[in-house]
């Protein structure tokens, strides 16, 4: 009966790209992937089987994300809603006031903070695409709105 001792086995190891010792055991398979030609023993008892013959790995490049600009938020500008006292007289036996009157909500651009403005635009409807022409009163005053907003006259004083 024969007997084999251990066997010292030295490889280029193509994963970890460094040189690696091997102490196989008798009778013990392994598996390594050492580069072709870059093993070295001296027993009697070690096989080599090749396979295809094994390259070091190319280096991988990780691709750099390219930023993307982050898109700035333009703020929603809705239209803003106003409602009004709609006058269908406004100066009656020479003193300003309001005849007959009723509600209506009229619209404006986001940015308008006061619809008495001179030369404000104001809608009838939200896509602000129809005008309002007509009197109304608010704060005190009668205003005709037309291609823009304009002061009629204070109310209960001279038209």
């Amino acid at each position: 009966m024969m007997s084999f001792a251990q066997c010292e086995v030295y490889y280029f190891d193509c994963d970890t790209q460094s040189f690696e010792y091997l102490n196989v055991p008798p009778q013990t398979a392994y598996l390594v992937c050492g580069c072709y030609n870059s093993f070295a023993f001296d027993c009697p008892n070690v096989v080599l089987e090749l396979g295809s013959p094994c390259e070091p790995p190319l280096p991988t490049m990780t691709p750099t994300p390219t930023p993307t600009p982050t898109p700035t938020s333009t703020p929603l500008c809705l239209p803003k809603a106003w409602l009004i006292s709609v006058c269908t007289t406004s100066c009656s036996g020479g003193i300003c006031q309001c005849v007959s009157s009723s509600s209506l909500v009229v619209y404006t651009t986001c940015s308008v903070t006061n619809i008495t403005l001179e030369g404000t635009l104001l809608y009838t409807n939200s896509g602000l695409t129809t005008p309002f022409v007509g009197f109304f009163s608010r704060n005190g005053s009668i205003w005709y709105s037309s291609a823009g907003v304009t002061e009629e006259c204070v109310i209960g004083g001279p038209c």
